[in-house]
């Protein structure tokens, strides 16, 4: 099937290849020098929409090639010069003899040519900043800021809406320069509709500090930002949409912005029974209600940080309704003065039903045993976030900032477990059910106070910053375990208690730093810093079959402090712009205890000094590309969790205890990022390597018992740790075929000593990722995208080498749309993956197919009918593969299948 996908992907380019043609030429300046980056154009005269696109080389070179034969409009442009623009037509004879010999003049008043003549410059290039036209990329009327970023020169979004701009990952969207919901990328691109942009900017944006002080301080995020048609800028515009379906499907969702000269506010509303959460998943993916919980743990790799698990996730897992709105507001009355705001909530119902067999190994009985569980799970989330900024500038020397966030959830969550644990079907070594209530009220506060005063003299400033919050928990936790022997003389055993959390952590962080510089080229930064922190964890663990007693072994009350107090010192030597390297050394002292007031049991009071150095390299690359390097040392102390001695019998088989024993471990690592985008042929390329030795490190200990049930506690081991990764991507266009290459790969690599049964066990374990994806750039009346990824994890394991793993997985998907005309757009993907048989019984293949039709009423696009089929193979099922010590897992979940939804959206505006 994948054969014959490229197959088709080829033919098409073929024959978009016939009939084509190659223009070429050199654009100089009034005095004869040869002009760099001036982009190079051909638009479709009837509506001006870019067709073809170029850039000039340091000699001031072009050339375009493949071009369809026909009449065009031709135009070149560049920041600072005088647009040249005249139509020009392409046949056998080669090039326009028009555009051989270009003279561009210095810009003398181009806004108003630009006015006079209504003609469109699609990109402008001017240093590190790329602009595009919007409205020279044809979108449809039902299609959103994400779907115009796709047709962009430079810019690629994958399926999970993920932004790279010229080779670098988009970290932050803007709306006229200003925030829009916390500058989300997610939240901004699929809620903004495409018609409403009339120009997007992609450039580096250096951190508020920064920008304010104008000392460099090494934070630079690749940014978008999509400015609004003027239309746009009044009023009020938005969009409502409503969706049946079949088995009872819907969705109803809808924005509203209304944004003057000095204010934005805007509304986004969404509920369904889609499994969208209507928010980009990463900032809300906790009200999903993932089973982690429910699994007492056991859903954390055994590994340590340093050794990540095996493992691949298909889709979302399980079914869930949601109902989400968010309001963010911006207000500038002056330049001195900023504020924005936003809140969010979001209600979830997930329902989820998960099928788990394993095979577990004991080294010290060498007996392999097939395990087999059910959880079904109901879990109910509410969740409200509120974020507020004050930024005031009294004067060009001095900046106050005050930012505040909370967030308040109650989380209701339900499981219940069947197991069986067999050496054979006729010799069951444990089988029963469990029950587990999780129920949790958690606020979370958290602020920020920050002072920067400049001086007379450049660069000389200073900062005063503080951090502050406070996190509350309350659980309640009833669970029951009821546990069959059938091979002992203890057939069975009944566990039924009540967990009581109450748990606060508390915090102060501040800095004071001070700027100076001694040359143009160097200067020297010296911070202070104290930190404060507080946490205390009361449990009360009561036994339901004893009358509701407390359990006191199992009933931590724990105080945890900390101090640090630290010094650093910076030098700073920049070769020239944007190339500088800074030598650091922090000395910081910790100072913590901690005690169970209960049991008596007190954690070694730590007070120590540790000096941290280390070196950061900064280059920027000619055109648009950088390369970061650098090596730090870093301490990591035990968690709060990790110290406590208490066990966590929510899941008997799989006990969880602290150790108040731990040491903190020292972290040793180094990094290189290269990556640079060339212009001139729209090709990109990426390579990063991270190294990471850690000195006694926090492993997560195993004590297998005869019945398979487990321990774990963390150590520190003796042994060092070691991490590391590398990668490469690289992206090049075909011009014969008109399309886009990527190609990549990843590989990762981690030793540690996770000892079991007080043993050592040496696991290494090894992945390597490679991709290869395909697109087309002429992107008119037809746009594909075919894409393959391969993955390969190893686990080797030097207590049991009868264990060692070895498994696999591959997915393709292919997408497809295409435009008959302008009211009508096609959607199609399929996505195949296929999972290796190993240990897991037999191979998996996992089908999925989705299709659509949008269909334009009005020729103004303000009213949009779309039919949508999901899943329509009804093959969509959750698999996850998983390795560590001493079992292997296989996990299938419930997702949603097959179903059918009739759409009709809903356009509006008033200025």
């Amino acid at each position: 099937m994948i054969k014959k996908l490229f197959s088709v992907v080829l033919l098409m380019a073929g024959s978009l290849y016939a009939q084509t043609s190659t223009i070429e030429g050199v654009i100089v300046d009034q005095d004869k020098a040869p002009l760099e980056m001036i982009s190079v154009v051909l638009l479709e005269p009837k509506d001006s929409s870019l067709v073809y696109f170029g850039l000039t080389n340091t000699k001031g070179y072009f050339k375009i090639l493949n071009i369809k034969h026909g009449t065009y409009i031709f135009q070149s442009s560049s920041m600072g010069y005088q647009t040249l623009s005249f139509p020009i037509t392409v046949n056998n004879t080669g090039s326009d003899p028009n555009v051989e010999n270009l003279v561009m003049p210095l810009q003398s008043n181009v806004l108003g040519e630009i006015i006079i003549r209504g003609e469109r410059i699609p990109i402008v290039i001017n240093r590190d900043t790329v602009s595009y036209d919007a409205m020279a990329f044809n979108v449809g009327a039902d299609e959103t800021a994400e779907d115009l970023l796709r047709r962009l020169p430079g810019i690629e979004v994958d399926p999970d809406g993920n932004i790279t701009a010229q080779g670098e990952q988009v970290r932050k969207v803007l709306v006229d320069g200003k925030e829009f919901f916390g500058g989300n990328v997610q939240i901004a691109t699929r809620n903004l509709p495409a018609d409403a942009i009339s120009r997007v900017k992609v450039y580096d944006r250096r951190s508020e500090d920064a920008m304010f002080t104008g000392v460099e301080d090494g934070q630079r995020d690749k940014t978008i930002d999509l400015e609004l048609k003027e239309d746009r800028k009044k009023g009020y515009f938005g969009d409502l949409e409503a969706t049946i379906g079949s088995d009872d499907r819907y969705r109803l969702k809808g924005g509203v912005h209304a944004f003057t000269s000095t204010s934005r506010l805007s509304f986004l509303g969404n509920t369904n029974n889609l499994n969208q959460l209507g928010f980009e998943y990463n900032d809300l993916s906790s009200m999903q209600g993932a089973s982690t919980g429910g699994r007492g743990g056991r859903g954390v790799s055994i590994s340590t940080s340093g050794a990540p698990p095996m493992e691949w996730d298909g889709p979302r897992t399980g079914v869930f309704s949601s109902l989400s709105s968010g309001v963010n507001f911006n207000y500038d009355p002056s330049k001195k003065v900023r504020f924005n705001a936003n809140y969010f909530l979001a209600y979830t119902d997930h329902r989820l039903i998960d099928t788990s067999s394993a095979r577990e190994f004991n080294n010290n009985t060498g007996v392999v045993v097939d395990a087999f569980e059910r959880n079904t799970q109901r879990n109910l989330k509410l969740r409200h976030q509120a974020f507020a900024e004050y930024r005031w500038d009294p004067d060009t020397n001095n900046r106050v900032e005050i930012t505040v966030n909370a967030s308040l959830e109650d989380i209701n969550q339900r499981h219940q477990f069947l197991f069986r644990r067999e050496v054979s079907s006729d010799f069951i070594l444990q089988n029963g059910n469990r029950s587990l209530q999780r129920v949790r009220d958690e606020l979370d506060l958290t602020g920020k106070i920050n002072y920067i005063h400049k001086f007379k003299k450049t660069g000389r400033n200073i900062q005063l910053v503080n951090n502050f919050g406070r996190f509350t928990q309350d659980g309640s936790d009833p669970y029951r375990s009821v546990f069959n022997f059938p091979q002992q003389e203890v057939f069975n055993e009944v566990i039924d208690q009540l967990r009581l959390d109450e748990y606060r952590n508390e915090f102060s962080i501040t800095r004071l730093s001070f700027n100076e510089p001694l040359t143009k080229k160097q200067r020297l930064s010296f911070s202070v810093e104290n930190e404060l922190r507080a946490r205390t964890q009361l449990t009360n663990v009561e036994d339901r079959l004893l009358g509701n007693s407390r359990i006191d072994s199992l009933s931590p009350d724990f105080r945890f402090n900390l101090m640090e107090n630290s010094a650093s010192a910076s030098y700073i030597y920049a070769f020239r712009d944007e190339n500088e390297i800074r030598f650091s050394l922090k000395a910081s002292n910790f100072v913590q205890n901690a005690l169970d007031e209960r049991s008596g049991i007190s954690v070694p009071e730590l007070n120590k000094t540790y000096f941290l150095p280390g070196i950061f390299w900064n280059r920027q690359n000619r055109g648009f590309g950088r390369t970061l390097a650098g090596a730090y040392r870093e301490v990591n102390l035990p968690t709060l969790g990790q110290w406590l001695v208490n066990p966590d019998l929510r899941d008997p088989l799989f006990i969880v205890e602290g150790n108040p024993n731990l040491q903190p471990e020292i972290a040793n690592s180094s990094y290189f990022n290269y990556f640079r985008y060339n212009q001139f042929t729209q090709s990109n390329v990426s390579v990063n390597f991270n190294f990471t030795l850690t000195e006694n490190p926090i492993v997560n200990a195993q004590f297998i018992g005869d019945n398979f049930e487990r321990i774990m506690q963390p150590v520190n081991v003796n042994d060092l740790q070691y991490s590391a990764s590398a990668g490469t991507n690289y992206r090049f266009p075909v011009r014969k075929l008109k399309v886009f290459i990527r190609t990549g790969a990843r590989a990762g690599y981690a030793f540690v000593n996770v000892p079991i049964n007080g043993e050592t066990n040496l696991q290494e374990n090894t992945n390597l990722t490679t991709n290869f994806s395909i697109n087309n750039f002429a992107k008119g009346k037809w746009e594909y995208t075919i894409r393959g990824i391969w993955n390969m994890n190893w686990a080797n394991f030097s207590a049991n080498p009868d264990i060692n793993q070895y498994f696999t997985s591959q997915n393709y998907i292919g997408t497809l749309i295409y435009k008959p005309t302008d009211r009508i757009i096609i959607r199609t993907e399929m996505d195949y993956m296929l999972f290796s048989q190993e240990d897991f019984g037999d191979q998996v293949a996992i089908p999925r197919w989705n299709a659509s039709l949008s269909y334009s009423v009005n020729k103004s696009g303000d009213l949009i009918t779309r039919i949508t089929a999901f899943d329509i193979l009804g093959r969509n099922i959750g698999l996850q593969r998983f390795a560590n010590a001493n079992f292997v897992r296989q996990t299938e979940t419930n997702l949603l299948t097959q179903y059918f939804l009739f759409s009709v959206i809903y356009k509006f505006r008033k200025q």
